[in-house]
Parts: structure tokens; C-alpha cells; sequence
């Protein structure tokens, strides 16, 4: 098939006779990526996709639908441009690709009416498929290297989307909205989970990316009719007779995220620095930095009041020099808030931030929902299990959730109550052969998972610490959790070599590991605590050895944030921070930055087919970047983590009425699918959901209830910002990071956003200062914290 190529200094751009881009390529990028997903690769695996492959388009016009693959373009190709030209009955599509004076790679459509009447439109689909690609490939550099994250800021003509490389090393690719609007960025996924054949790792695949330029919502009638906060997006259109509808995207190499911002700026979009997640007690604030000449005419926000949509106005606060203007914002209402802001050029721009409650209290209303909901005594198939059932340990999340916050928070009897008769009349029982913690029971079809064990172990080690524990006392509980964790760390305590190796994999467990261990010394163990401190180390060590190939990104995954988000903890548990360094970078490149705070999250895409904020996942990686934070003091993956952290309460939010998944107070879904429209299952779009949602995939029979997989989340939270503060202090000033400063009285006063404030951390002048209090300070001096 015949190839077409344009190069200038930044790029060399490919294409095929059907006017599909096969490579882009940027010359100084040393690894050579390209951007594009690429149709060699998909053949080697079989994947029926070139429809979905950059530049293929779809239309939706007099109820008739119209792509790509029907027809045979018109190629014409110079050297600064290549167009291809497809001509249907009553309308062109134009591809085009071409460079302009600057260098910047444009790519194209354009949409015109040929026929004697109009044409009424109703999809106008665009494929701009980046390499957002897991390979089916051990070498992890090559899905470091090779594959990117994509980050979407869906804002009509501001419409912006970032390709961060996985490995987080520039060059990075922005894209931008050149002309035209976008109005969904929609995805499409191809997987192989190979898991049946026991295979590991098993699962790999394929994100597709497709905007819309046109979506009447026809396909996603769920999310239409809720979806407030873009409700402006769903719409046909009716092209008169030579009419024209196009848009086209600036595609251009950058360094990082905050060169992601500054381009965005130098192109004449608005730059936004705003607060995407307060409390009910918080304030919102927002700075945006805008090209001279442009101006806010008008800044209002929406929000729900109970039943009622409200609109009010704000005032521009401050406007300085260099045409920054600052927006404050004091929230009567919790939930999600839409900024929109209208320039003097008529063009709009906006972000979605949330007021969530007060943290204690949502977490509060969850574990009593837990107990009168969830926990089941008189189960008959198991009883005092937490329902869903499962066999999976994911599955006690929610067990552990009860007990840490009945440690740090509010006592409640009957509470633990429920998790210690769970524990020692459920878990016990069904997880090891009549309860012998030497003897895992093999629930999966003749093995045992020693993943489980790592849910299994904290439940006890936070049984140990509730002195209202009746079943039996402290110390005994502490020991249950020794040989849980001997178990999950002791590969000659297993006699098949397949539960060997998985006791050298990560998990949950490196988050409580070293408590155990200190736990077992001061309780007179230190048989125990030496001889479990001894594991721990030989599993450092495993770890550092395998650093220089970044297996820690293998799970069952052929690349995880669930394998290097805890490798990265492990690390600096272990005093390794060079080790540590390498898989931070691959944290700050998983976790996303977004114009609407739900997207701010790990890239994940296997519990949803698409991008989506997983809770489990969502919040264990948040927490693995707040260690690296602390630990290597790189103040992205503070505020990464903090934004992870609060896109994840996205689940527990009974606020939202955005979604189609309404919750109740208490109530809880495992996933939030980013994606709108989510092409492999429609109804998913925007949605929050659990795995039940794919029941007719074997994969997930063993997955019940929308919220069967939660819970551990929640524990790394309120070990994190459930009781942690920050303060940054340089030559800009202090910065407050899970609360504010107000300055409102005559001392300022830090507020704290989190569930139980009692530490809080200062880094001045590149050293961490730690405060810690034994009761809650909500509100504390400033003063207090600095002296």
C-alpha cells in the first residue's frame, strides 16, 4: 500500500493510501515512540481494528451511517500537506495534515454539504487513536517507552488533551483545539485476558481515542439525561447546502505537565490553577492567566441547591499585571460545582470542581451503612460475612474500612462488633483449612491466591489495636497477624511453585508490614517481630533486584499501577530512594490532570474497558504517591496524590447527580467510568458501576454487588490525608495542601480538610518538619505550626 510522508524539523508524519496516519514521530525523541497506535502491532495479535486507527472518521447523517472503510479517498500530498478526500452522496470528508509556520503538526476534518438540501447530522466521530497501548510484551520498557497515558480537558473550543509517556520522560505530546469544538472524547478498548489459560501476566490491550465533534447523545440516553455538567455538548446539527463543519487539533511535542499549561497559553486558551476538591468548611479559589487583550466578562457557577439547579454570578476578586484574574468562592451547597467563565471574545471556558462533606462524616455514614447494609450474621452460605461474597480478598476491604475508623475515629461497639465476628467466625474459617493459618484453603479451582492475604492480615493487625475486641484479646490478634503475613511472605511455606512466586509479588501488605513488625516488638514478640522484619527485608531486597528491569510494573498486568504504585513503597520503606525515584516517575505519569475533577485520577482501564477511576486501585496508588512525596520530597506527587485522593471519593459521593448511578447516603460503586461515550458498553458512559456490570463475562463471575471490591482504599486514605495536613513554604509564600489558610480574623488559621487532622507536615527550605497532635485540630494558628 502506498505511503505518504511529511517531515519538518520537529516531526516525520505517515499515512496510508486510505488516509490513516500509520506513524508520528518525534525526530528528537530518542526512543523513538510512535504516537500513533500502530496497524503492524495489531495484526500480530489479530486485532480487527483499523476503523479505529487516527484519521478514520464516522458520520451519523439522515439517520444513515457513513465511515471511512466504505470508500476509497482522493490522496493529494505536497510537501507541506496531505489531504484525503472522500465523497459520499450528499457530503465531502476531508482529512487533512499539514504543518504551519511554527512547525506544529495539524491534523483535520472537515465536513461539507454537496447535495441540494440539508443534512441533518447527528454524529461526527473523528478516531484520534494516540499509542495509549499495554503491550503483550515482558519487556516493561517497551510499555514505558512506547505507550502513553491520555489525559482529557473536554472544553468545547478549549478542548486540550495531554499524551504523557509512560515513563514520564520527555518528549510528551499535546494536543490542542486548533478550530472547531470538541464534544466527547470517547474510547474504545481491545483486550486479551488470558487468564483462564493460566497465564501470567495475562491481560494486554488497546485503547482507542474518538472525538466528537457532533454526538446527540442518542447512544447514551443514561447520561443524557443527567448529565448536567455537559449538557450543553449533546446536540445534532443541520449542515445547509454547502455548509461547512469543521475542526482540526495542534499536535506539538512538550516537556512536561507544566508545559502541557504554558503551551495551552501561548495558543490563547485560558490557564486555570484552581482547588478541584474542597470541604463543606473549605473555600474554592481559582487563578486563570489569560493572552493580553482578553478579558472575563462574565464568571458564574452552577450548582445544586436540594432539587433546584442554581447560577450565581462571582465577582472577579483580583486582576493583576499580567492579566491573571482570581475567583473566590465560599460553597453553601456540597456536590459538584461548574465554573464557566465568558470572555470578551464570546468564547467560554470551564473546570468542574466538588464540595464534598466533611470527610469524618462520609466516612461515618459509610461504615454504619456497612454494618446495617453489608454485614450479614445470619448469612446461611457464609455467616458474619460482609456481603457481596467473594472469595476474593479485595472483598474484606470493607472490614478493614470498619476497624481503622473506629481506631482513628468515633468508637462504635456494635461496629466492631461486626468485624471481629467477621473476622474470627468468616474469614478464618473459609480462607484456611479449619482455621489453621498454615493451611490456605484452595477456593480457586484446586490453588489458593496469596493476594488475599495481604486484606486478610491488616483486618487482624487492627483487631489488635481496639481494645473493645471480646472474642479474644489484643495480643492474640497481633499473632493472627504475624502468621498471616509469615504466610504471605514465606515462599517455603507453599509447596506449589505457582503460590511461591506470588509471595515475591506486591500488594496491600507492604502498607502495614513494618506497623506488624514494630507492633510484635513492643508487645513482647520479638521471636516474631525479628523473624517477620527478616522477611520483610529478603522481600526489599527482591525488590531492589529487580529494579533495573522495572518488573515491579508486571502483575497480572503486562503493565500495573497496581504493581509499581506499592513497589514504589516498598522502596522507600526499604531506604532505597534511588530505586523508589525511577517508579515514582511512572506514578506522576499515571495520574491524571483534567479541567473536571473526576478525571484526576490513575490511568486504569481493565474494571471499565475504558479510562476510569477505580476506587481500590484509584486510592492505593494515591497513597503510594504521597509516600514518594514524603519520602523524595517531589511536590508533584503531593498534589497528584491529593487530586487522586479526592476524584476518588467520586464513589462514595451521595452528592453527585451527574452520573446515572445515583448513591445513597452510605453507599458506595467500586468504579466511575471517565469515558463518555464508553464504546464497548454504552450504558457505562460516565457511569458508576462495580464488575457485576460485565456478569456474563466469565472473567467476572466471581464479582457481585456494585461495591464488592472496596474498602482498602479508604484504610490508605485515612492513614494519608485522613489525618494529615501539608505546608509548603518558599519564596512564593505557603502553600496549604487538604485544607486552607484563612486570613480572614487577625491570626491566619490553617483548616484542616481531613477526616482526623492530627499531623501535620511543613517543608521549608527542602526539609520535612512533622507536628503531630493526639486530638483533632481542625483549626489551628498558623503561627503555631511555623514557630
Amino acid at each position: 500500500m502506498q505511503r505518504y510522508t511529511l517531515q519538518n524539523n520537529q516531526f516525520t508524519v505517515r499515512c496510508n493510501a486510505q488516509g490513516i496516519l500509520t506513524e508520528l514521530l518525534i525526530n528528537k525523541d530518542t526512543s523513538k515512540t510512535n504516537w500513533v497506535v500502530n496497524h503492524d502491532y495489531l495484526n500480530t495479535l489479530s486485532y480487527q481494528d483499523c476503523d479505529k486507527l487516527f484519521g478514520n472518521f464516522s458520520v451519523v447523517a439522515n439517520n444513515l451511517e457513513f465511515s471511512s472503510q466504505d470508500i476509497q479517498p482522493i490522496i493529494s500530498n505536497d510537501n507541506n500537506s496531505i489531504v484525503a478526500l472522500y465523497s459520499f452522496d450528499c457530503f465531502d470528508i476531508k482529512i487533512s495534515y499539514q504543518f504551519d509556520d511554527h512547525g506544529h503538526f495539524i491534523a483535520g476534518l472537515c465536513c461539507e454539504n454537496t447535495s441540494n438540501s440539508t443534512i441533518d447530522i447527528k454524529g461526527l466521530h473523528l478516531w484520534l487513536s494516540l499509542a495509549n497501548v499495554m503491550y503483550r510484551d515482558l519487556d516493561v520498557e517497551r510499555n514505558m517507552a512506547q505507550s502513553c497515558a491520555v489525559f482529557n480537558h473536554l472544553s468545547g473550543e478549549f478542548s486540550k488533551f495531554a499524551a504523557i509517556k509512560r515513563s514520564n520522560l520527555a518528549p510528551h505530546l499535546g494536543v490542542y483545539q486548533h478550530t472547531g469544538r470538541t464534544e466527547f472524547m470517547g474510547t474504545y478498548c481491545r483486550y486479551t485476558n488470558r487468564f483462564f489459560e493460566q497465564v501470567s501476566p495475562s491481560l494486554d490491550g488497546v485503547i482507542y481515542h474518538r472525538a466528537s465533534l457532533v454526538e446527540d447523545g442518542e447512544t447514551m440516553p443514561e447520561l443524557k439525561q443527567c448529565d448536567w455538567l455537559y449538557q450543553e455538548c449533546y446536540q445534532s446539527k443541520t449542515l445547509a447546502v454547502g455548509e461547512r463543519l469543521s475542526a482540526s487539533y495542534l499536535i506539538t511535542p512538550i516537556q512536561d505537565q507544566q508545559a502541557f499549561y504554558t503551551k495551552a497559553g501561548e495558543l490563547g486558551q485560558p490557564v486555570w490553577d484552581y482547588s478541584p476538591v474542597i470541604t463543606s468548611k473549605g473555600e474554592f479559589n481559582a487563578k486563570i492567566s489569560l493572552i493580553s487583550d482578553v478579558v472575563i466578562d462574565k464568571a458564574e457557577v452552577s450548582y445544586w441547591q436540594g432539587d433546584k439547579l442554581t447560577t450565581t454570578p462571582l465577582d472577579i476578586t483580583t486582576h493583576n499585571a499580567n492579566n491573571q484574574f482570581g475567583l473566590t468562592f465560599k460553597p453553601n451547597s456540597e456536590g459538584e460545582h461548574k465554573l464557566e467563565i465568558t470572555l470578551n471574545n464570546g468564547l467560554k471556558d470551564k473546570v468542574i470542581f466538588n464540595v464534598l462533606p466533611e470527610i469524618a462524616h462520609l466516612l461515618e455514614q459509610r461504615a454504619d451503612w456497612l454494618v446495617r447494609k453489608s454485614y450479614s450474621p445470619d448469612d446461611t452460605t457464609r455467616p458474619n460475612a460482609f456481603l457481596p461474597l467473594s472469595n476474593q480478598g479485595e472483598s474484606l476491604g470493607k472490614v478493614a474500612f470498619v476497624l481503622i475508623k473506629n481506631v482513628l475515629g468515633s468508637s462504635d461497639i456494635e461496629q466492631i462488633r461486626s468485624a471481629e465476628h467477621c473476622a474470627a467466625y468468616d474469614i478464618r474459617p473459609h480462607w484456611f483449612t479449619d482455621g489453621d493459618f498454615t493451611q490456605p484453603a484452595r477456593l480457586y479451582d484446586g490453588f489458593y491466591r496469596i493476594f488475599d492475604l495481604d486484606f486478610i492480615g491488616q483486618i487482624y493487625f487492627l483487631l489488635s489495636q481496639l481494645d473493645e475486641v471480646i472474642l479474644n484479646d489484643k495480643v492474640t490478634y497481633l499473632d493472627w497477624a504475624y502468621q498471616v503475613l509469615r504466610l504471605r511472605l514465606d515462599p517455603e511455606l507453599h509447596h506449589s511453585q505457582r503460590e511461591k512466586e506470588e509471595t515475591e509479588i506486591n500488594g496491600p501488605f507492604v502498607y502495614y508490614a513494618q506497623d506488624v513488625i514494630d507492633a510484635l516488638a513492643s508487645n513482647n514478640m520479638a521471636a516474631e517481630s525479628q523473624h517477620l522484619a527478616k522477611l520483610w527485608q529478603q522481600f526489599g531486597e527482591k525488590m531492589v533486584a529487580n529494579s533495573n528491569g522495572m518488573k515491579g510494573a508486571i502483575t497480572e498486568h503486562f503493565y500495573d499501577n497496581a504493581g509499581f504504585g506499592p513497589t514504589c513503597k516498598t522502596l522507600l520503606l526499604h531506604g532505597h530512594t534511588k530505586e523508589a525515584k525511577a517508579y515514582a516517575e511512572l506514578m506522576k505519569a499515571n495520574i491524571g490532570f483534567s479541567n473536571d475533577y473526576r478525571m484526576q485520577s490513575p490511568d486504569r482501564w481493565w474494571e471499565a474497558l475504558a479510562p476510569m477511576n477505580h476506587s481500590l486501585w484509584g486510592g492505593l496508588v494515591a497513597s503510594a504517591s504521597l509516600a514518594a512525596y514524603e519520602g523524595l520530597l517531589d511536590r508533584q506527587c503531593l498534589h497528584q496524590a491529593y487530586a487522586a485522593s479526592m476524584a476518588m471519593f467520586n464513589c462514595y459521593d451521595y452528592n453527585v447527580k451527574s452520573s446515572p448511578k445515583p448513591l445513597a447516603a452510605g453507599e458506595a460503586a467500586s468504579t466511575f467510568c471517565c469515558t463518555a461515550p464508553n464504546l464497548n458498553d454504552h450504558k457505562l458512559s460516565r457511569s458508576r458501576f462495580g464488575q457485576d456490570a460485565f456478569g456474563d463475562d466469565l472473567l467476572f463471575a466471581n464479582a457481585s454487588g456494585i461495591d464488592w471490591d472496596m474498602g482498602q482504599e479508604l484504610v490508605t486514605y485515612c492513614q494519608g490525608f485522613g489525618i494529615s495536613t501539608y505546608l509548603l513554604v518558599d519564596e512564593h509564600g505557603i502553600q496549604c495542601v487538604n485544607g486552607m489558610i484563612d486570613h480572614s480574623g487577625s491570626e491566619a488559621q490553617v483548616i484542616s480538610y481531613a477526616a482526623w487532622p492530627r499531623r501535620f507536615v511543613i517543608e521549608d527550605n527542602g526539609q520535612l518538619r512533622i507536628v503531630h497532635f493526639d486530638n483533632d485540630q481542625p483549626m489551628i494558628p498558623l503561627s503555631e505550626l511555623l514557630k
